[in-house]
This record gives structure tokens, sequence and C-alpha cells, in this order.
């Protein structure tokens, strides 16, 4: 019996974390993807120890760097000739207005956009191999329509704005990928608002001692990972947006002409 091979970001907190651990209760060769190397490192020595049957690999990589992003992705493509299923869980607000990397790009952009393309255009035919092949992105309830100059607008947004527009423009490059390849599936997968410390960390600065009630309207982040596991079982045919674990009718109001302008300009604002 094949092993299903699963690449998953964003897996050392969160949503992320506790799908990991949801995952790791099936047959499955894990490939763990995340910055911080201690809690990388803990993560796969957990998942062992739990489940000796599985095999775990680690690749540490910061997605602000997308040199290295660029590294591990060809690292993975070399060490793993097939993959079933990416899992682009990772995502980050900035830490205030008008961050960029040291390349000079948008923070969100680099995080929210340019590292999960790198990943699927490096790995897209590895994944193509797989009987069955699926990318499942956790997107967000801050997608939305979007104008082609929120790119060159990004870093004068709040945060939360920012994010979203960095969210939406992984959509449409999901969506232009699924079309192009009949034979994947997309799974986008809306947790709506959960107690994570990517949640906690958007409320205002002045406004932190009021971080206790995010804690009261959010879900917690086990639940939510176990819906996220049970869509990912399910598994259903092309390109499904989900709310939780009810599919969901979810389209933007843009023209194709649109989309492919905002896709082609995202190549144009990396290198401003």
């Amino acid at each position: 019996m094949h092993k299903k091979t699963i690449l998953i970001t964003g897996c050392t907190n969160g949503i992320g974390k506790e799908l990991t651990y949801f995952l790791n209760q099936e047959t499955y060769h894990i490939l763990l993807i995340g910055r911080n190397k201690k809690l990388l490192t803990a993560l796969k020595n957990e998942l062992l120890e739990k489940n000796p049957n599985n095999q775990v690999d680690d690749y540490i990589c910061d997605f602000t760097d997308l040199k290295e992003v660029e590294k591990t992705v060809s690292k993975i493509k070399e060490e793993h000739q097939i993959i079933d299923i990416i899992v682009h869980n990772a995502g980050a607000l900035a830490s205030k207005k008008g961050v960029v990397t040291n390349d000079k790009i948008p923070f969100t952009l680099a995080v929210n956009y340019y590292a999960p393309k790198i990943i699927t255009e490096g790995l897209i035919e590895n994944l193509l191999k797989s009987e069955n092949p699926v990318i499942f992105h956790t997107t967000s309830l801050t997608v939305k329509n979007i104008h082609i100059n929120d790119l060159e607008k990004i870093n004068t947004y709040r945060r939360i704005k920012a994010y979203g527009t960095s969210k939406t423009c992984f959509y449409l490059y999901l969506e232009k990928l699924f079309y192009e390849n009949n034979q994947l599936n997309v799974i986008m997968f809306d947790p709506r608002i959960v107690y994570t410390n990517a949640v906690k960390n958007m409320m205002p600065k002045g406004l932190k001692w009021l971080s206790f009630l995010s804690k009261i309207i959010a879900r917690p982040a086990t639940k939510v990972a176990y819906k996220a596991n049970r869509v990912l079982k399910e598994n259903e045919n092309g390109f499904n947006h989900y709310k939780l674990e009810k599919k969901k009718a979810f389209e933007l109001n843009l023209s194709n002409e649109h989309k492919t302008q905002i896709i082609q300009k995202l190549e144009e604002v990396k290198y401003l």
C-alpha cells in the first residue's frame, strides 16, 4: 500500500500544529516546514514518539527569505519523487504597516503569496505524479475583491487589509493553477476566527488589553484542525471552498482579464 506523502507549512503552532497531530494518527510520510528549528525538532520527535510507524522529515525555512524557500523546495523535490498533498497553512500579518523583507518585498506578499507560490511551482511535477494530487490552503475570511492598484499600495494599508490582499492573491493563483491542471484538486479552507497567536496579534496595540475577548469569540485551534482533517479525508474533486467543514459557494467578483492582470502585476511588485 502506498504511504501518502503530505507536506505541511506553518506546523509549529495553531491550526497547523493541531492538524499535524491528526495527520499523524493516519499512515503518512509527513514533511514539516517551519522557521523555528527548536519547535520543528520538538514536533518531529513528538510525532515519531506517538506513531513510530510514520516517517517524518523536517525542513527549516524562513518565508521572508525567498532564496531560502527556493533552496528548500529544491531539496524536497530531490528527496521526494511523489508528493500527494500540500497543505499551505503558514500565514502571517506584518508587525506594523509598511514592513518589507531584506529583499524589499512587502512582508505580507512574501509570506502569504510568493513563498507558497514558490513551493507550489517547485513541487507541482512531484504533486501531479500522485494518483490524487491535492492542494489544501488555509484561506481567510478577509479574502475579497481587490484591484490591481492594491498591489502597489499594499504597504500603505493597515495590517489586516494588507493580509487580506495577500491571501486573495494566493487564492487567485491557486484558481488559475487548478484550471491549468484538471487532475488537481484544490481545497480552500476558511477557518473563520481561531484562537491562535496570529489572531491575538491582530489586536491594535492600544487594545491589547482586550485580547482576552478573542478567546471568547474565537474557536479553539484543535476543533478547527479536526474539521480541516475531515475535509481533507473527504477530498471532493475540483476547486472547493469550505467554511469550516461546510462546503460553500464562493466566487470573487472579478473578470478573468482582471485576475490575469493581478497575477502578472504580482511579478512586477516582487522586484520593486
